[in-house]
């Protein structure tokens, strides 16, 4: 019987360290993946402005500069975009991050019942919270990036943009 000069027992070996340590990477990845997942639906969710249901969807995104969390479902004949996000570039240096609140009613052209759409951010106001037209919004985010921004617009801004702290 021909004796092993062992080359292959050592090369099995090092393969088998290796594929140990890649499966080792993969499990630790999936458990980092699946803690992310229930801090993004149990914790970062409690320091939003209104609150999330938890049947909400969820959709966790890297951006161009930024992180950014989507939170949506539809309630009272709404659906809800509430979105968290890190700083964006060219956002205040003060600003970290921050949560903005939208929330959209189709409107019904015809009947009893007609109406028009509402789209509307939520924002802080003196009373507490007050919902805006979207438009306003817009405006304001236009004026911004045209550098024609009026302090009641970055009040407008400033004050849609909540502190992820609570």
């Amino acid at each position: 019987m021909p004796m092993s000069s062992g080359s292959n027992s050592h090369e099995s070996s090092g393969k088998h360290e290796t594929l140990t340590r890649l499966l080792s990477a993969i499990k630790a990845a999936a458990n980092e993946e699946r803690v992310r997942e229930l801090y993004i639906r149990n914790i970062l969710s409690q320091s939003a402005p209104i609150e999330i249901p938890s049947f909400a969807k969820i959709k966790d995104q890297k951006k161009n500069g930024y992180n950014q969390v989507k939170y949506n479902w539809r309630a009272d004949g709404y659906k809800y975009e509430v979105r968290w996000h890190t700083r964006t570039p060219g956002a205040p240096i003060t600003e970290g991050n921050t949560w903005q609140v939208r929330r959209h009613k189709p409107g019904v052209g015809f009947g009893n019942n007609a109406r028009p759409p509402v789209d509307e951010v939520l924002v802080k106001s003196t009373t507490g919270k007050k919902w805006v037209p979207f438009e306003m919004w817009q405006a304001s985010i236009d004026a911004k990036t045209a550098n024609r921004l009026t302090n009641e617009q970055r009040r407008l801004l400033d004050n849609g943009h909540w502190s992820d702290k609570k």
